[in-house]
C-alpha cells in the first residue's frame, strides 16, 4: 500500500512537472511570437515632447530644421525640429481656433475659425498680413509658386499672393471647401463637401470643369503628375486628369480616404480612417498590396526613405515597409491619446500631434 501511494505521488509529480514545463514553453514561445512581431524600432522612444496646450488638438508641418504648431486654443508656435525647443519669444494668439498650417522657407501660413487667414515671419514670429474670408477655414493652406490657395465654408476658393497677401481671385464653389487643393500647371483641383470635385483655371479664374461624386469631398488632393488623386465619402478613391477632367479611375476601398496619399518611385500610397493601407502603381493604377491594421488611422500619411508612417487611435504610429505592406514596428506615445491627422516625418525625425494637446517627437 505504501510502495503504491508513493508511485501514485511520484507520477502526479511528474505530470505536475511536465505540464509547468509545457506552460513555461507556450508562455516563452508567445512572447516571442509577439516580440517578434511588436518589435519597436531602435532609436524610437521619445525624443522630446512639447505640452502647452490644455487639451486641445494641435496641427503640425515640418519644413528646414522647424516644426510649426497651430492649435485649437487659437496659438501659433515654432519649434526646433530636433529639440522641440520653442523657436519663437512668444507664441502667437487668436481668440478662436486655427486650423492646419503650411510654411515655407520665409512664412507660416495658417486659417481659423475666425475667418482669417494669417502669414507670419518665420524668424520672428511677426505677422506679416492678414485677410478675412467668409467662413471657416478647416483645409490646410496650400502653397504654389508665391501662390497661396485656401478653401472656406463659406463656399469660396481664395488665390492670395503669398507674399503680400493681396487677393488674386475668389470664386464661389456653391458648397464648403474641408480639404486641401492640389496645382497642376495652371488648374486647382478643389473637392467640396457638396460632392464635386472641381478644376479652376488659375489664369481665366473660373471653373473649367467638375466632376460628381456619391459623397463629400473631403480627402486631401495629392498632384501625381498631370493627375490628381483624392478620395471621397463614397469609399472611392477618385484619379482625374487635371487638364481636361476626365475621369481615369475611381477605385474602391474598404474605408474612407480623409488623410493626403503620399506618392515616391511610382506608387501612391493612400489610408483610410478604418485602418487599410494601399499601395498602387501609378502607371497603370495596379494594386500593389494592401495592409489592414488591428485599429483605426487616426493620423497619417507620412512617408520616409523607405517605409510609411500611420498614426492610430490608441496612441500609437505604426511603421510599414513601401516594398509589402509588412509592419515593421512601433512607436508608442508616452501616453494612449488618439494621434490626430497630422503626422510629419522629416530628415529621420517622427513628430506626431496628440488629441490631448501634446506633440512627441521620435528619431528613427
Amino acid at each position: 500500500m505504501v510502495d503504491y501511494r508513493s508511485r501514485w505521488q511520484a507520477k502526479r509529480r511528474r505530470r505536475s512537472q511536465l505540464r509547468a514545463a509545457v506552460i513555461v514553453l507556450v508562455s516563452l514561445t508567445t512572447v516571442g511570437i509577439w516580440l517578434a512581431t511588436q518589435r519597436v524600432v531602435q532609436g524610437s522612444c521619445t525624443q522630446w515632447t512639447y505640452a502647452p496646450f490644455m487639451g486641445k488638438r494641435p496641427h503640425l508641418a515640418a519644413q528646414g530644421e522647424a516644426v510649426a504648431v497651430s492649435s485649437d486654443d487659437g496659438s501659433l508656435r515654432l519649434l526646433g525640429l530636433r529639440d522641440g525647443r520653442q523657436l519663437w519669444p512668444l507664441p502667437w494668439v487668436n481668440a478662436q481656433a486655427l486650423g492646419p498650417v503650411t510654411m515655407d522657407a520665409y512664412r507660416v501660413y495658417v486659417g481659423g475659425d475666425d475667418g482669417h487667414v494669417r502669414a507670419f515671419s518665420r524668424r520672428t514670429g511677426g505677422q506679416i498680413w492678414e485677410q478675412e474670408t467668409g467662413g471657416v477655414i478647416r483645409a490646410r493652406p496650400h502653397l504654389s509658386e508665391g501662390r497661396l490657395f485656401v478653401g472656406s465654408d463659406n463656399g469660396y476658393l481664395y488665390s492670395f499672393d503669398a507674399y503680400s497677401g493681396a487677393l488674386r481671385w475668389k470664386l464661389l464653389l456653391g458648397s464648403a471647401i474641408g480639404a486641401e487643393v492640389a496645382v497642376i500647371d495652371e488648374v486647382v483641383v478643389c473637392g467640396t463637401v457638396g460632392a464635386r470635385i472641381y478644376g479652376i483655371s488659375d489664369k481665366q479664374e473660373r471653373v473649367v470643369w467638375e466632376v460628381q461624386t456619391a459623397g463629400a469631398a473631403l480627402g486631401p488632393a495629392l498632384a501625381v503628375g498631370q493627375v490628381a488623386v483624392l478620395g471621397c465619402d463614397d469609399r472611392n478613391v477618385y484619379v482625374v486628369k487635371a487638364s481636361s477632367g476626365k475621369l481615369l479611375h475611381k477605385i474602391p476601398t474598404e474605408g474612407i480616404v480623409r488623410h493626403k496619399p503620399a506618392v515616391d518611385d511610382g506608387t501612391v500610397y493612400i489610408c483610410t480612417t478604418g485602418g487599410e493601407v494601399y499601395a498602387f502603381k501609378k502607371d497603370r493604377w495596379a494594386l500593389a498590396w494592401i495592409a489592414h491594421l488591428d485599429c483605426d488611422i487616426s493620423g497619417g500619411l507620412a512617408a520616409g526613405e523607405d517605409a510609411l508612417f500611420v498614426g492610430t487611435s490608441e496612441g500609437r504610429v505604426v511603421e510599414l515597409a513601401k516594398s509589402d505592406g509588412k509592419l515593421r514596428g512601433n512607436f508608442s506615445c508616452k501616453a494612449p491619446a488618439t494621434v490626430t491627422a497630422d503626422l510629419v516625418y522629416l530628415a529621420g525625425w517622427l513628430v506626431v500631434g496628440l488629441e490631448d494637446g501634446r506633440v512627441e517627437a521620435f528619431i528613427r
